[in-house]
């Protein structure tokens, strides 16, 4: 398929699933990636662990009161994404050329982008931008795996 001929189609999907399941977080003791997820916030690296009320302010790039891992200043303002999965929704509606909404729907995540981020003046440096917090995306995952693979090595040895 050619560039030029990139769809995205909004399937009203609500704001809301961003904020189930895993997000990415600078860690307040170490300030590497910690992930806040049921009402707990864990830091691999230097094993931070607490409790916390989720809250989330709406175009604010932080959750849980903690600055994101995952944001990046991108034309005079910050491209942010709470998880891989945000991170896909936004490269897949800035990269597309052709961009389909159900009429009269204003709770789609689509509808909730900044102008700033859907202005197609704006793809390249949106898209260079996602580029850069997918290699950050890429080191936690790298680390995740080796902090698992160190948990089974570590088990392997007890007795």
């Amino acid at each position: 398929m050619s560039a030029g001929s990139t769809r995205f189609s909004d399937r009203d999907e609500p704001q809301q699933y961003l904020r189930q399941g895993r997000v990415l977080v600078r860690c307040p003791r170490c300030a590497d990636c910690a992930v806040a997820s049921s009402g707990r916030v864990t830091c691999l690296s230097c094993g931070y662990a607490k409790e916390y009320a989720p809250e989330t302010r709406p175009g604010a790039p932080c959750y849980a009161g903690l600055e994101l891992w995952l944001q990046t200043p991108c034309r005079g303002r910050v491209l942010w994404a709470y998880n891989a999965e945000h991170l896909d929704f936004l490269e897949r509606y800035v990269r597309a050329f052709i961009r389909e909404r159900e009429p009269n729907r204003n709770g789609s995540l689509a509808s909730r982008l900044p102008a700033w981020l859907k202005d197609a003046k704006n793809r390249d440096a949106v898209l260079g931008c996602c580029a850069t917090l997918r290699v950050r995306l890429r080191k936690v995952a790298c680390y995740e795996i080796d902090a698992g693979q160190r948990r089974v090595a570590d088990s392997d040895h007890v007795h």
